[in-house]
């Protein structure tokens, strides 16, 4: 395994490129070697634009996008507590696809409301996801709010798709520090399982000539229509929902209670 960054750069402008995967080899006859890109980046800022730029392989878990992808993320600081971010690219399923997957690609932009020390921070999104075949995989429109203070902070996300007219994503933090150093959150987790996407679809679905699985949505339009496609994304996706408080409290010097 290996992960290397390399920067450099001055008062304005700033460079880093960033690698990072493993290689597994595999010494058994007839054994798969195995290959894994988690990271591979190139990082752009400049302070007297107030701009950020990063192009390859990597990771974001805001604004509509949900884990690691290939593509482009550009971010402008319109004003101290403004920013304005647009991203395009292609989903990556594992960090063993060592290649750029192109059967699926998205856009979206978000605008950021509060400074890193704000003590309210909001962002909202529009999110964009198309398949091969001209089918809208996912369409959201969301919102992030951080409350941040002393003794007390909250996280706060809706994820909602346009395209199903569904709750996507629904997740509410609240975590509250007593005088007595006791603790109190609580979680509450709403959320379509798998995430819904019209490529739920493919969930079970076998090539009758070959037996194997169908991977592109296009090779269900011999048997259903569009409309119908759509309907089986939604019949193979279901709702997980979960309510967890948590309360601690130490006793003692080396004694804590937890509930």
């Amino acid at each position: 395994t290996a992960d290397i960054t390399l920067s450099g750069g001055n008062d304005r402008r700033q460079l880093q490129l960033r690698a990072a995967g493993a290689y597994t080899k595999n010494f058994r006859q007839g054994g798969d070697d195995v290959k894994a890109i988690t990271a591979l980046y190139l990082d752009y800022s400049d302070s007297n634009l107030d701009s950020t730029l990063r192009i390859g392989r990597q990771t974001r878990n805001s604004a509509g996008v949900l884990g690691r992808f290939d593509g482009v993320l550009y971010g402008w600081q319109a004003k101290p507590k403004m920013r304005f971010n647009i991203v395009g690219g292609f989903p990556v399923l594992t960090s063993r696809q060592t290649y750029v997957l192109k059967e699926r690609y998205f856009y979206g932009a978000s605008f950021d409301f509060g400074g890193k020390r704000s003590p309210f921070q909001t962002s909202l999104y529009w999110f964009d996801q198309h398949s091969r075949g001209g089918f809208i995989d996912r369409r959201s429109v969301g919102i992030e709010t951080r409350v941040l203070r002393k003794r007390f902070n909250a996280y706060a996300m809706v994820d909602y798709d346009v395209k199903y007219s569904k709750l996507n994503l629904g997740l509410l933090t609240l975590n509250y520090n007593f005088p007595d150093n006791s603790n109190f959150s609580v979680t509450a987790d709403y959320r379509q399982s798998p995430l819904l996407t019209t490529n739920n679809a493919l969930i079970g679905q076998i090539d009758a000539v070959t037996f194997l699985p169908i991977t592109d949505l296009r090779g269900l339009r011999p048997f259903f229509t569009d409309a119908q496609i759509y309907q089986l994304a939604q019949d193979r996706t279901l709702v997980a929902k979960s309510l967890t408080a948590s309360y601690s409290r130490p006793l003692s010097q080396k004694l804590q209670a937890n509930i």
